[in-house]
C-alpha cells in the first residue's frame, strides 16, 4: 500500500483536479489517495459554492478514497495558516507517503528552495519581513522581497546554472499555487514529517482566470458561470458541462435540484453588515483586524453596494483585497485573535473530521497509527465523549467546525427549508451519503 496525499478545495471540482489525481497515482505508484479538503468555508475566507459533503463525494467519484476536514479555523485563512491545517490533518493520520500538489513551477527543487530559506532563523527571514512591512509594504508584497533577498544571499557566491534572471523569480513567487506549495513545505519541515513532497504542473487557465478555456477550466471561471447563470434567474448549468467530470457535474445538479442554493461571498453580504454594526466596539477583537482596519471597515461596509463595493473601498497598500475579504469573514464566523493564536502552533490535530470514503477508503483507516488523533465521522457521539468535555482544544475547534458549518447552511438551505427539517446537516447527512 502507498498513500498518496492531497490538499484542496474543490471548489468545485473540475477536469483540472481529476488530471492531477490520474497523474500523481500513475506516475509515483500510488494505491491509496486521501484528500484533505477545506469545509463550507475557504481560504480565501468566504463560502464554498457547494457544501462540503457534495464536494467530497465529487472526489470520492473521481479517484479519491478518503476525504478529510480542514479544520474550519484554518481553512479560512492566509496561505500559511491554511497550509498549516491541511499538513496537519494529512501528518496527523501517520501513514501519508507523498503529498501533490499543483503549481505554475513544475520543479520541486525550485520550491523546496525557497520553502527552506522562508522558514529560516529569526534573525534571517523574519527580519526582512519585518523590514518591508514597517515600509508600507502589504504581507505578500514583504514575503516575496524577503524570499529574494535570502535566496539571492544564498546563491550569491554559488555558481548556479540554474539561476532565473529577476523578473523570472519575482514571477515564479507571485503564483498562487507556487506559494502554496511553499507553504506546504515549510510546515513539513516544521514538523519533521516523513511525508514527502511532489509536485505536477498545472495545464489550463490561470487560477484566477474569470473565462472558461477549451481544455481545462478554472475553478473561479465555473463559479463565475454558475454565479451569472443565477444573477439572471436560471439555475441551468448546461453550459459548464464539458469543464467538469460528468459525475461532478451530475452532483451538482442533484445539489440545486434538490434545493440548495449555490452560494457566493454576496450571498452573506448583509449578515456581515449586520454583524459588523453589532461588534463596532469589538471589531479589533477579531483575527487580522487591526491597526485603524476596524474604522474602515464601520465606516464602508454599511454604505457600500455590495460586499465586492465595499472591500474596493477599505482595501489599501497594506490591506490587500484578500486580507480585507478574510477579515470581513472572519468577523461574521466569529474569529477571534484569541481563537487563532489557540490552534495556529500546534504539531498535531486533536482529531480528524471524515467527509467521505469507499472501501479502500476504509483500508486506510485500519492502517492509521493507533496513536493518532480521534477519526470523527459522526460528531454526535463525539461531543459525549471524554476527549471533547476535558480536551479545550477539540471542544474549540469541533465546536467552531459545526458553528460555522450550520452557518453556511442557513444560507443554502434558504429557500427550501424543509432540507433542515431532519436535523442540522453535518449530524445527517454522512448517513445518506456514504452509507
Amino acid at each position: 500500500m502507498k498513500i498518496g496525499g492531497i490538499i484542496a478545495e474543490y471548489n468545485p471540482f473540475h477536469n483540472g483536479h481529476k488530471y492531477q489525481i490520474k497523474e500523481f497515482k500513475e506516475r509515483y505508484n500510488i494505491t491509496h489517495l486521501v484528500v484533505a479538503m477545506s469545509g463550507n468555508f475557504i481560504q480565501r475566507g468566504g463560502p464554498a459554492i457547494i457544501d462540503k459533503f457534495t464536494r467530497a463525494n465529487m472526489a470520492v467519484e473521481n479517484g479519491v478514497d478518503l476525504v478529510i476536514e480542514i479544520p474550519a479555523y484554518m481553512a479560512t485563512q492566509t496561505a500559511e495558516i491554511y497550509a498549516r491545517g491541511g499538513i496537519l490533518a494529512l501528518n496527523s493520520l501517520k501513514c501519508v507517503d507523498l503529498l501533490c500538489f499543483g503549481s505554475e513551477e513544475g520543479n520541486i527543487k525550485k520550491i523546496h528552495e525557497a520553502a527552506s530559506v522562508a522558514i529560516g532563523k529569526k534573525g534571517d527571514f523574519e527580519e526582512s519581513i519585518c523590514n518591508y512591512l514597517n515600509a508600507g509594504d502589504s504581507f505578500p508584497v514583504a514575503r516575496e522581497k524577503a524570499i529574494l533577498d535570502n535566496l539571492r544571499k544564498k546563491n550569491e557566491n554559488v555558481d548556479n546554472k540554474e539561476s532565473l534572471e529577476k523578473s523570472d523569480e519575482e514571477e515564479f513567487l507571485r503564483k498562487p499555487n507556487n506559494i502554496l506549495g511553499i507553504e506546504y513545505i515549510k510546515e513539513l519541515i516544521r514538523l519533521d514529517s516523513n511525508i514527502k513532497p511532489v509536485t505536477i504542473k498545472r495545464l489550463g487557465s490561470e487560477h484566477k482566470n474569470e473565462f472558461l478555456d477549451a481544455k481545462i477550466s478554472s475553478a473561479t471561471s465555473i463559479r463565475k458561470v454558475i454565479e451569472s447563470n443565477l444573477y439572471n434567474g436560471d439555475l441551468g448549468i448546461c453550459n459548464i458541462q464539458n469543464h467538469m467530470p460528468y459525475s461532478s457535474y451530475k452532483l451538482l445538479g442533484k445539489y440545486i435540484n434538490e434545493g440548495y442554493n449555490p452560494i457566493f461571498d454576496e450571498s452573506f453580504y448583509s449578515e456581515i453588515c449586520m454583524e459588523v454594526i453589532r461588534s463596532e466596539e469589538n471589531l479589533e477583537e477579531y483575527f487580522e483586524v487591526k491597526d485603524g482596519l476596524e474604522k474602515s471597515i464601520r465606516a464602508k461596509i454599511s454604505t457600500s453596494d455590495s460586499l465586492e463595493d465595499a472591500v474596493n473601498h477599505i482595501s489599501t497598500k497594506a490591506y490587500t483585497k484578500a486580507k480585507v475579504r478574510r477579515c470581513l469573514f472572519n468577523i461574521l464566523l466569529g474569529i477571534r485573535k484569541s481563537d487563532i493564536e489557540s490552534i495556529k502552533e500546534i504539531y498535531s490535530l486533536p482529531y480528524i473530521r471524515v467527509l467521505g470514503f469507499n472501501d479502500r477508503g476504509k483500508e486506510i483507516l485500519k492502517k492509521v497509527k493507533k496513536d493518532m488523533s480521534e477519526v470523527i465521522i459522526g460528531p454526535a457521539k463525539s461531543k459525549k465523549g471524554t476527549e471533547y468535555n476535558k480536551n479545550i482544544l477539540y471542544k474549540l475547534m469541533l465546536d467552531f467546525d459545526l458553528r460555522s458549518s450550520n452557518i453556511y447552511y442557513q444560507k443554502a438551505c434558504m429557500n427550501n427549508r424543509k432540507l433542515l427539517n431532519k436535523g442540522e446537516i453535518d449530524y445527517i447527512i454522512m448517513h445518506r451519503l456514504f452509507k
